[in-house]
């Protein structure tokens, strides 16, 4: 009787090793993650907000730059009433001492070239020979710094 189940037990396995693999010996896929999706979701939105925030840095920058302007000129203006009520001072002495107090030199490009020349004068482009203002004209651009030539007088500025 063993013989008869060692028999039936050998040709089990080899049926079994013939046997081509079913449905329900293949291992389920594994879904794909969606933690992909939400970060590159996250990502988006982290860089929008950052280049909102840089957005208002920079106005608030440069809103902070014209405050400082217009605080230095009602200093000056400030100043040159004082002035006027201390001293006989006319208007053209006064209008001088404010564009002395508000010019401001930010950026010198000196060349051999004369016509290659500029300078950034309160935030504006200038070139020798230009006026920024009526009486203030830039006279020399030099590799340090600006001159300008105020009614016939010589100031001397540089970022």
């Amino acid at each position: 009787m063993s013989a008869i189940l060692d028999a039936l037990r050998k040709s089990e396995q080899e049926r079994n090793q013939n046997t081509v693999p079913t449905l329900n010996d293949m291992a389920a896929p594994s879904e794909p993650s969606k933690w992909p999706l939400f970060l590159s979701i996250a990502v988006v939105l982290l860089a929008i907000a950052l280049a909102v925030l840089a957005y208002i840095i920079w106005t608030s920058a440069d809103s902070a730059s014209d405050v400082a302007v217009q605080n230095r000129a009602s200093k000056a203006v400030a100043q040159a009433s004082s002035l006027e009520q201390s001293f006989d001072v006319d208007e053209k002495d006064i209008a001088s001492a404010e564009i002395k107090q508000v010019t401001a030199v930010n950026i010198v490009s000196y060349s051999e070239n004369p016509e290659l020349r500029f300078a950034m004068v309160n935030g504006k482009m200038v070139r020798e020979g230009e006026f920024i203002q009526p009486g203030l004209k830039v006279d020399k651009i030099r590799a340090d710094s600006v001159v300008f030539n105020l009614r016939g007088e010589k100031l001397e500025r540089s970022p």
